[in-house]
């Protein structure tokens, strides 16, 4: 995540209405706050703090670059599409779930991304609609290894291992099942 926090302080300045200037104040150069926002420099633990103050962010803001509203908005949509899913309401879990990843897509958070894409593709495996889904699990699952996120990662497997059963693609399971148990191996 550490690669959007340009992007999320730029955001989050833009959001207070500051110029880069008046965001650095008398602690930091104007040219240090425009070298994080464009990438060429890291935020120091120093000068999160202090913007973490100054704009009066909460704590996590850059590790999710998300501001207190949108992580409850997103937190509500995770347990409406769960409980939709449970119910069998498809389409309206469904269109919850397209409404959390524009959220996301204008926030640029990985991981409730593809948490939400992991929802997406369970949705499309019950109503069948199995290319879409086989698309966003394969996304999900790179995206989980490289984080190494484990639990999440056996809940995308779990899911694939559905979406060929589903399939009727049996050879396709096992060998999934045993690449995923030969990466656990090599470990």
């Amino acid at each position: 995540m550490k690669k959007y926090t340009g992007f999320w302080l730029k955001r989050a300045r833009n959001k207070a209405g500051l110029l880069q200037k008046e965001l650095s104040g008398d602690r930091f150069t104007r040219s240090y706050i425009s070298m994080v926002e464009i990438g060429e420099a890291d935020l120091s633990t120093d000068a999160r703090l202090y913007i973490t103050r100054k704009l009066k962010l909460s704590k996590s803001y850059f590790d999710t670059g998300l501001f207190t509203d949108e992580k409850k908005e997103l937190e509500k949509l995770i347990k409406a599409v769960d409980i939709l899913t449970d119910y069998q309401k498809y389409e309206e879990a469904k269109s919850f779930v397209l409404k959390a990843l524009s959220i996301i897509e204008e926030v640029k958070n990985d991981n409730y991304k593809n948490l939400f894409l992991l929802k997406l593709a369970r949705i499309n495996i019950l109503i069948g609609e199995f290319k879409k889904a086989k698309d966003d699990l394969n996304e999900v699952i790179i995206y989980f290894k490289e984080e190494k996120d484990y639990k999440n990662l056996a809940t995308s497997n779990y899911w694939t291992g559905i979406l060929y059963l589903e399939r009727k693609n049996y050879v396709v399971i096992c060998f999934t099942d045993s690449n995923y148990l030969d990466h656990f191996k090599m470990r």
